[in-house]
């Protein structure tokens, strides 16, 4: 009898206290999950942002403010001499969603991959070294035309899109790319490749677009006249506004931007271009990567600083960049930044004398892997010093030196009727 009385009681505080809970609950409302419960922000720490965006898609939305605090994510050493980075291009676009459909992939081990223009056009080389500061993803930033990588591990490259892909993540790496010089003139004397990839336009948006590209374009007789026409009408009619409001639910962005706010970022001007483009049949892309300092010797690159543009392909001439975004506007962010950037004259020789220095250093043992080369070198011989005099080692004189930072080293010699580049790593 006394046990089944202990029962009773405890049985009763138990229902009592699923009561005084549920109470409790209603009280407070609606309880919310894990996912909903906001970190709190703490003085003096950096917010935490995606560093990268979403390689496969990217969406016509507002880059977070809070990118601009955030630490830089990659390094460049040594001058560009182009404001564009890629990480990927994107063919297909619906209700502010833009997606990408690579071509089939194949594996890369640091071959020259030269472009085949075919027209005879100045060029240069020009190579620089990238030092991720962060995890970047799978997609590496490259230059367009870039013709060489240098990376240990094994690289994947969608020959259509000139996309780098490295599935074990990226390590710093150096790259080298061409850069071309093409005049208006020649580009305009060139036809558009036509790539059925390129033009496709949904149709909900696709006959108030085709009206207003025309009207843009009414006075020009050449697809590049027509480029320019669109890209000068985005720059001088619409403000670039990091904090513009999002399209409405149930608007597509391209239209709230080109009909409603008259605002937006990078991805809505050229989304605009590149449609716009596209409603005049003129095959075109939207490239995703970063916009940074064409200039610097030595530069880091932020979160704040992805970007889309425009790439258009012409006849033999390969791909072409178009930007519609106003370009004074994203120089004022990279130089707001405050982040290290160096620009201008690399520094002059030091001429500080450091001695003699021996030639000769550790020999490993036999058999021990020391290093490993990825691609064909094209010599057999590597050197890591000069030896000036012998007295029992060899030794070698310091010269004045100057910091390296991955520009090219030139020398001119006589008697010499050619050279073959060679590319390795």
């Amino acid at each position: 009898m006394e046990r089944i009385h202990k029962t009773v009681i405890v049985l009763a505080c138990i229902i009592l206290s699923v009561l005084m809970l549920s109470l409790s609950i209603d009280s407070l409302g609606e309880v919310p999950t894990l996912e909903e419960l906001q970190t709190p922000r703490l003085p003096g720490l950096k917010p935490e942002v995606s560093p990268t965006p979403n390689p496969e898609s990217t969406k016509l939305e507002k880059p977070s403010m809070e990118m601009g605090e955030a630490d830089p994510i990659f390094r460049v050493r040594g001058s560009t001499a182009t404001r564009y980075l890629r990480i990927m291009a994107y063919d297909k676009y619906l209700s502010g969603l833009w997606d990408s459909s690579p071509s089939d992939p194949v594996t890369y081990t640091g071959e020259l991959l030269w472009p085949k223009p075919d027209i005879d056009t100045s060029f240069v080389r020009v190579s620089f070294a990238v030092e991720p500061l962060t995890d970047l993803g799978r997609y590496i930033p490259t230059p367009l035309n870039t013709v060489g990588v240098n990376l240990t591990d094994s690289v994947t490259y969608y020959r259509d899109e000139m996309v780098f892909r490295c599935e074990a993540g990226i390590d710093a790496y150096n790259l080298t790319y061409l850069k071309y010089s093409y005049s208006e003139d020649l580009i305009e004397a060139r036809d558009v490749v036509y790539l059925s990839d390129y033009v496709e336009v949904p149709p909900g948006i696709e006959d108030d677009l085709t009206a207003l590209a025309k009207e843009i374009t009414s006075n020009a007789s050449t697809s590049y006249g027509q480029l320019k026409a669109l890209e000068e009408y985005l720059e001088t009619h619409y403000d670039y506004n990091l904090s513009s409001p999002d399209a409405p639910t149930g608007v597509d962005p391209l239209e709230w931007f080109l009909y409603e706010s008259g605002e937006g970022v990078c991805t809505d001007f050229n989304t605009a271009l590149t449609m716009m483009a596209r409603c005049l049949g003129i095959p075109a892309r939207l490239a995703g990567g970063y916009y940074i300092d064409s200039e610097a010797s030595l530069q880091d690159v932020y979160p704040i600083q992805a970007h889309a543009f425009t790439e258009v392909p012409y006849e033999g001439l390969g791909w072409i960049i178009f930007d519609a975004t106003p370009s004074a506007d994203m120089i004022s962010v990279i130089e707001s930044l405050g982040g290290f950037n160096e620009t201008g004259e690399l520094p002059e020789p030091s001429i500080e004398d450091t001695g003699e220095l021996p030639v000769e250093g550790d020999v490993p043992p036999t058999g021990e892997e020391v290093f490993r080369i990825y691609g064909a070198t094209g010599s057999p011989y590597l050197r890591d010093g000069v030896g000036d005099y012998y007295n029992g080692s060899w030794y070698m004189h310091s010269s004045p030196s100057v910091p390296y930072r991955g520009q090219y080293v030139g020398s001119v010699v006589d008697g010499y009727s050619g050279y073959q580049d060679s590319t390795s790593t």
